[in-house]
């Protein structure tokens, strides 16, 4: 975990950790990728331990460390819980979707869109990268579709047509994106 970006919370996010409740706050990256995978990691070598919490305000990020998380949700011995706080935007929407139980508070946005960026400096590499992003968005509308109660293609159809998907507590419940609304009691 990067301290200096945290501070003072690290060791509170620490702690929390090991405990079984895992915070991904922030930009989805090696720092907080490895971070979260690596403490659930922990918990489920944990003999005793049976679920995790993993909270999630995310603008995105990493999609390649989404799918490592997501990968570890789904098969996972530990049932673990996604919670958004705020939003979970990008790969932090499709880890949301990818918990054994998904509560979303109701002020909370899920937010998706296609690929962005890359670096290609030859034509080439330019076909390669746009084959290898078709690979990468059948995956993630696969995963979605498997996750939801809508099927691949209208996942695929979104990107595909350049919409981006926002979403509300109420329309991600509809969709199947989450299986709870968290309300103020």
């Amino acid at each position: 975990m990067n301290k200096e970006l945290y501070g003072e919370q690290a060791g509170y996010l620490i702690e929390r950790a090991k405990a079984g409740e895992v915070w991904l706050y922030g930009d989805l990256n090696d720092d907080s990728g490895s971070f979260v995978l690596s403490h659930l990691i922990k918990r489920e070598a944990d003999a005793n331990a049976k679920d995790a919490t993993l909270h999630i305000h995310d603008a995105g990020g990493d999609l390649f460390w989404a799918f490592a998380i997501c990968d570890f949700l789904r098969t996972s011995r530990l049932s673990v819980k996604t919670v958004a706080h705020g939003w979970a935007a990008s790969a932090g929407c499709l880890i949301l979707v990818c918990g054994r139980e998904r509560i979303t508070h109701e002020n909370a946005v899920l937010f998706f869109h296609g690929p962005e960026g890359g670096s290609v400096e030859t034509w080439p590499n330019r076909i390669r990268q746009a084959e290898h992003t078709k690979k990468m968005l059948d995956k993630f509308a696969a995963l979605m579709a498997a996750q939801t109660k809508k099927p691949k293609s209208y996942w695929r159809g979104l990107v595909d047509r350049g919409e981006e998907g926002w979403f509300t507590a109420d329309e991600a419940l509809e969709l199947g994106m989450i299986d709870e609304i968290r309300k103020p009691q």
